[in-house]
């Protein structure tokens, strides 16, 4: 039953739409100032974003807060 929502991609379905020469991408804001800031203005919808960092410098509330604003994007 898990399965049946999920589509099984290879590498070139998850590259076909790739397009390495957009101009104007779209950022996903995170509405803090500083992080928006440090981001330059946000990531980059569409790319992977690694956030690395010692244990107890926030990256899993960082990643909630991603879900959050991605769910009322």
């Amino acid at each position: 039953m898990v399965g049946e929502f999920l589509k099984k991609r290879n590498i070139d379905d998850i590259w076909a739409n790739f397009d390495p020469d957009v101009s104007d991408p779209q950022r996903l804001m995170f509405g803090v100032k500083e992080i928006d800031q440090a981001l330059k203005g946000g990531l980059l919808l569409g790319k992977l974003s690694e956030i690395y960092g010692p244990s107890g410098s926030g990256k899993t509330q960082f990643a909630l807060s991603l879900t959050s604003e991605v769910f009322e994007y």
